[in-house]
């Protein structure tokens, strides 16, 4: 039979799961929403690519949400139906995690992907 934990136990378990989870939380408002115009596709020779009804074809837009808290800031792509309902000026909170991004030259580094934007004021 397995001993019962006392109640500290029980707190210094959940504890110890809680630092251990992936997990990033930001508080702060958004400073500036930037739209950046999609670039045009190319093949591996660098030649336009063509779309069937003869447009050249681009790349989606890009979203960007500049985020300042105490002590930083910190752009954020987001998509485009994020970015709509967001506001400049406004108070969020942020949840995401870290995650891994391999370049071309191959060297892994960290970033902040979100999850969500809860609205506080």
């Amino acid at each position: 039979m397995a001993a019962k934990k006392t109640d500290e136990q029980v707190m210094t378990m959940e504890l110890y799961q809680r630092l251990e989870q992936n997990e990033v939380r930001l508080g702060g408002r958004i400073a500036a929403i930037n739209t950046f115009p999609g670039s045009e596709k190319k093949d591996r020779d660098g030649n336009p690519i063509i779309n069937p009804d003869g447009s050249i074809a681009v790349w989606p837009d890009s979203h960007f949400v500049e985020f300042v808290f105490q002590g930083g800031k910190a752009n954020f792509r987001v998509d485009p139906q994020t970015a709509a309902t967001l506001a400049v000026g406004k108070r969020y909170s942020l949840l995401g995690h870290v995650a891994l991004k391999t370049p071309k030259d191959g060297k892994p580094y960290p970033v902040i992907e979100l999850d969500s934007f809860d609205l506080l004021f």
